[in-house]
């Protein structure tokens, strides 16, 4: 088995799950029944400004009434959330702490700012939209930030047994080109953190082949952030340009035994049609095939799926 899913009362598998920040602009409650009926293993809850996210009690309901455990934990980025600290570092700790009352396995924490950015978020019937000014002056807090994940991070994990991975970053755009508003993003540098969340449109805006990343750093990889890339970020999986079963595959022959999280944009799951059915048949249809390829039956010798395997019929869907 490999470590990245070891401990004990962990699986020899890998898991799939569905983060709530696909559906944030649902109810708590619902983003959990949604991900029992349409077959996930369990959820990533994504810490946000609504206290329902970060409710102890009222999780545990939940978790209790749809039948869906709550596998991973994403720290907030919300500029504000009651009772929250403003500095990273303390809101890694309270999602830790969190991620120990609810049985929580890993907890995602972003890499650490480089700028100062100022956010806005832009509402119209084509979705919400994420604007953001970037202020071109050293993020001293971040910077510490930065520090305490190297030096102090390691401690927290052992005193506490939940998993830390830190998340590479997407590239920011200014004047037509890449830039990097986050530290400690490149393949080279993320191989500096002992626990990595490979977050795959993400590499994408960097032009990067999330598959072959994996091979670089895989026995670091503890959970996996899967969405798909085609310009715009968090597309439904195989519906861009990144090839992600080539990563899923990768991962299966690697024996990878973390998480694979589906985390996408609202708006790419329903496409403007908010309906019960439609929500229900694309994130099926989603955990249905990552599943597959997570677990492959043997293989041609071109690679391909074998004649027979579910997913051999629909390769060019």
């Amino acid at each position: 088995m490999q470590g990245n899913g070891g401990g004990p009362g962990r699986l020899d598998r890998a898991r799939v799950v569905l983060s709530t920040g696909s559906l944030y602009n649902l109810a708590l409650d619902r983003a959990f029944e949604l991900a029992g009926s349409c077959g996930y293993d369990g959820v990533e809850v994504l810490v946000d400004a609504r206290p329902d996210t970060y409710d102890v009690g009222y999780l545990r309901r939940l978790v209790r009434r749809w039948g869906v455990p709550v596998l991973a934990l994403h720290t907030p980025f919300a500029p504000r959330v009651d009772g929250w600290g403003a500095a990273s570092e303390r809101r890694v700790e309270q999602t830790v702490q969190l991620a120990q009352e609810l049985g929580a396995e890993t907890v995602v924490a972003h890499a650490p700012l480089r700028w100062h950015i100022v956010r806005f978020q832009v509402h119209s019937t084509l979705g919400q939209r994420g604007l953001h000014f970037v202020l071109p002056l050293s993020n001293r807090a971040e910077e510490r930030y930065g520090r305490w994940l190297r030096e102090e991070l390691p401690g927290l994990e052992e005193r506490t047994g939940v998993r830390v991975g830190v998340e590479n970053m997407p590239a920011g755009r200014m004047f037509g080109r890449r830039v990097a508003h986050y530290r400690l993003t490149t393949v080279e540098e993320c191989l500096g953190w002992p626990r990595l969340v490979l977050d795959t449109t993400h590499w994408g805006t960097w032009g990067v082949d999330p598959a072959e990343v994996y091979g670089r750093v895989r026995e670091r990889v503890v959970h996996v952030h899967l969405s798909d890339y085609d310009g715009r970020e968090h597309r439904m999986p195989f519906s861009g340009r990144l090839g992600l079963e080539r990563l899923l595959r990768a991962l299966a022959a690697g024996g990878y035994a973390g998480l694979v999280s589906v985390e996408v944009d609202p708006w790419a799951i329903a496409g403007g049609d908010w309906g019960e059915k439609q929500i229900g048949r694309v994130l099926a249809l989603a955990a249905e095939r990552v599943r597959c390829y997570l677990q492959p039956p043997s293989h041609s010798p071109d690679g391909h799926a074998a004649p027979g395997h579910p997913l051999s019929a629909r390769e060019g869907t």
